[in-house]
């Protein structure tokens, strides 16, 4: 479930990501209870009386707040044309889009931090500037935190902790089509079952 699903789903408890998104805005009072009001209601179709009541303002905080969502791009109007009849609706689509990037983006930053921390366990030394260059391109390419932290396990295990190692390890994975740890762990079990089959098979038996 993408988090502008949770949004806009009734009663929802507002996380500090969305908090902090919020606060960029800049919103008064009248605003972020109209944001609210929008999101818990999934409302579509805008009515001042509607939003008056539910909210407790006045006809005209309820439209200076809706104006000023509109001028700081929260919230877009669209317009549908029906048997020449033109309607109104509201959208919180790009506000959506917003959120679900800086979200990426929170979880990026946790990722990299998580490998980081794991990388210099490994290799015993404080990572360079050059190592995190390296380590942010791997996220930047795709490829899960825990595909990376996976390779540079298998380095440890290998005795062999360094970037150049580690950085060639996921090449290969990437060569096999593995994209994350589900399809890692396939590719493994499918090579121990193939050394398994070659190891048992009855050489000297062969005819």
């Amino acid at each position: 479930m993408k988090s502008s699903d949770i949004l806009k789903s009734t009663n929802f408890t507002y996380n500090n990501i969305f908090i902090n998104k919020i606060s960029e805005y800049d919103l008064s009072l009248p605003e972020f209870l109209l944001l609210n009001y929008f999101i818990n209601y999934n409302v579509s179709e805008f009515s001042i009386d509607e939003a008056s009541k539910h909210l407790s303002l006045s006809d005209e905080k309820v439209l200076e707040a809706y104006n000023g969502l509109i001028n700081k791009k929260i919230v877009k109007i669209k317009t549908t044309t029906k048997n020449g009849i033109i309607f109104e609706s509201i959208s919180l689509d790009d506000f959506y889009d917003k959120l679900d990037q800086s979200i990426k983006s929170e979880k990026k930053f946790l990722s990299s931090n998580e490998i980081l921390k794991c990388f210099e366990e490994c290799s015993g030394n404080k990572v360079t500037d050059i190592e995190s260059e390296v380590i942010n391109a791997w996220i930047q390419n795709g490829f899960e935190a825990s595909m990376i932290i996976n390779a540079i396990n298998e380095a440890k295990y290998n005795g062999t902790c360094n970037i150049r190692y580690i950085d060639k390890t996921l090449n290969e994975w990437s060569k096999q089509g593995i994209k994350n740890a589900d399809e890692l762990e396939k590719f493994y079990t499918n090579k121990n079952n193939e050394n398994v089959k070659l190891f048992d098979y009855d050489w000297l038996d062969e005819k």
